[in-house]
C-alpha cells in the first residue's frame, strides 16, 4: 500500500558543495542539513519506505496504458509516490533554489489534495506546469502520444545533419561522408544520437575517426543530435586532443540512492519494450543497475558521489595527435550527451563550435523514469548535476557558438568558408 501522508524533505543548498561559500550560506546550509537527515530518518525507517515501494521498479506485466479518469484518491496516491522520488532521486533537487524547490512541492501537495475526479491529461498538464518552475529541460511528465508540457522547444535552423535518412531508419548513428563546397572536398563525419557504447552500431567508429588524422580539416556534425551515451564522443575528443580536452565542466554530482537507481533502471526497461529485438548492450545496463539497486537498498553503496573533473580539463603533455583545424556543427536540436561532446570538442585549442546555441538539456543528465501506478503518467528526472567553472548554468540557454549561423543558413556551408578563408589569410 501506498502510504497517504505527504512527505517533503527540506532542500539543501546547492551552496553546500562550494568550499568558498560564505559563512552566512554555509550556516543556513549547515540548518537544512540537520533537517534533511531528520527526514531522512523518518523516510528510511517508516514501513512505507520508498525504495521498497510497489511500482519504483517497472514491471514486466505492468500496464502503460493511462485510464481516461483519475479520482481523488488515485491522484493523491501519485503524488505520494512522486514526492520522495523527487527528493531522493532528483540530481537537481539539491542544486535549485530551496524556494523554487519548495514551490514545486507545495504545487504536488495542492494537486493531491485536490479532491475531485479529472482527466489524466489534466493531472498530467497539472504536474507539468509544476515542473516548469525549475529551469531543467529534462524534467517533464509526458502521457503516450501526448504532449503534457505547453513549452515549445527551439528548432534548428542552420540546416540538417549530414547522416542519410536511410542510416538513422537503420539505427546507425554515425556515418562519414564527402561534400563539396566552393570547390574544396571534405570529409564530414555526422552523428545523430549515441547509443550505448558497447552498442553493436559503433562498429568500424574508432578506425573511421583515425582515418582522418591526415587531412587538414576535420568537420564533425552534431546538429540534431539530441544525446545517449557520450562515452563515444569523448573517446573522440580525447583523440583529437592527445588526452582528455580542457572542457569547462569541475564536476559531476551523482545521486545514487535506491530512487535515483531505479528512475535509470526502468529508462532501460522502456527502451527494452520499444525496441524490436533483443539488445545486448541494454540487458547489460539493467543488469548493473538492477545489481547496484540491490545494494543501494543494502546501504552498501554511498547515496551520492561527487566526481572532481578539475584534472581533465588539463591539456596533455607533448603534442597533439591532430593539428589540423576542427569545426563542430552543432544547433538548437543539438542537446544532453550531444552538448556534453560538443563542449569537449569545442574546447581543444584548434577547434570551432559552428553554428546557433544548442538545447541547454545538459547539466541535470543521467536520465531516468518513474511511471505513476495510478494514472500511468511518466515522469522524467535526471539524476545528476554537473557543475562548471565560476557555477554557470547554461541549462535552458546552451552553449553559444564561436562562429555565429544566421537561421536559414548552412552551419556546414558556413565552416568551409571560413576555413577557406583562413588558409588565404594565412598563405596571401
Amino acid at each position: 500500500m501506498v502510504a497517504q501522508k505527504f512527505f517533503v524533505i527540506p532542500a539543501m543548498p546547492f551552496t553546500c558543495y562550494n568550499t568558498q561559500t560564505s559563512h552566512v550560506y554555509l550556516k543556513k546550509c549547515l540548518n537544512f542539513l540537520l533537517a534533511a537527515v531528520i527526514w531522512s530518518h523518518l523516510l528510511m525507517t517508516s514501513t512505507s519506505s520508498y525504495a521498497e515501494a510497489a511500482g519504483l521498479i517497472l514491471g514486466e506485466d505492468d500496464s502503460l496504458i493511462p485510464p481516461e479518469q483519475v479520482s481523488d484518491q488515485d491522484i493523491k496516491e501519485d503524488i505520494n509516490f512522486l514526492l520522495p522520488v523527487f527528493a531522493r532521486g532528483y540530481g537537481g533537487y539539491k542544486v535549485h533554489p530551496i524556494d523554487l524547490i519548495k514551490a514545486v512541492e507545495k504545487d504536488f501537495e495542492t494537486i493531491g489534495l485536490s479532491g475531485t475526479t479529472m482527466p489524466t491529461k489534466i493531472f498530467c498538464k497539472k504536474i507539468a506546469v509544476a515542473f516548469h518552475r525549475l529551469p531543467d529541460s529534462h524534467l517533464n511528465a509526458s502521457l503516450p502520444n501526448f504532449k503534457c508540457s505547453d513549452i515549445e522547444e527551439r528548432k534548428g535552423r542552420v540546416g540538417s545533419n549530414v547522416l542519410p535518412i536511410a542510416d538513422r531508419i537503420n539505427n546507425r548513428p554515425w556515418k562519414l561522408s564527402r561534400v563539396r563546397v566552393d570547390g574544396l572536398n571534405v570529409s564530414v563525419l555526422g552523428i545523430i544520437k549515441f547509443p550505448p557504447a558497447n552498442d553493436s552500431s559503433w562498429h568500424g567508429f574508432e578506425e573511421t575517426y583515425k582515418s582522418l588524422l591526415k587531412q587538414p580539416l576535420i568537420i564533425i556534425d552534431l546538429r540534431g543530435n539530441q544525446g545517449g551515451d557520450d562515452t563515444r564522443g569523448f573517446e573522440l575528443a580525447n583523440f583529437l586532443n592527445g588526452g582528455p580536452p580542457p572542457f569547462n565542466a569541475e564536476q559531476r554530482i551523482m545521486r545514487r540512492t535506491p530512487e535515483a537507481i531505479a528512475l535509470r533502471l526502468n529508462r532501460f526497461l522502456l527502451m527494452k519494450r520499444k525496441a524490436n529485438k533483443p539488445n545486448i548492450a541494454i540487458n547489460d545496463s539493467i543488469r548493473e543497475l538492477l545489481s547496484l539497486y540491490d545494494q543501494a537498498k543494502s546501504g552498501s553503496v554511498t547515496q551520492e558521489v561527487v566526481d572532481q573533473l578539475d584534472h581533465k580539463r588539463k591539456s596533455p603533455s607533448g603534442n597533439k595527435i591532430y593539428s589540423g583545424k576542427i569545426y563542430i556543427l552543432g544547433d538548437a536540436d543539438c542537446g544532453s550527451s550531444g552538448e556534453s561532446t560538443l563542449d569537449a570538442l569545442r574546447s581543444i585549442p584548434n577547434a570551432k563550435f559552428v553554428g546557433e546555441n544548442t538545447a541547454g538539456v545538459l547539466q541535470f543528465g543521467n536520465v531516468g523514469k518513474i511511471v505513476l501506478p495510478r494514472s500511468k503518467i511518466q515522469i522524467q528526472m535526471g539524476t545528476q548535476f554537473v557543475r562548471y567553472r565560476d557555477n554557470q548554468m547554461v541549462e535552458t540557454v546552451g552553449f553559444a557558438p564561436d562562429i555565429r549561423v544566421p537561421p536559414g543558413n548552412d552551419a556546414l556551408v558556413w565552416a568551409i568558408r571560413h576555413f577557406n578563408q583562413s588558409r588565404q589569410i594565412s598563405n596571401p
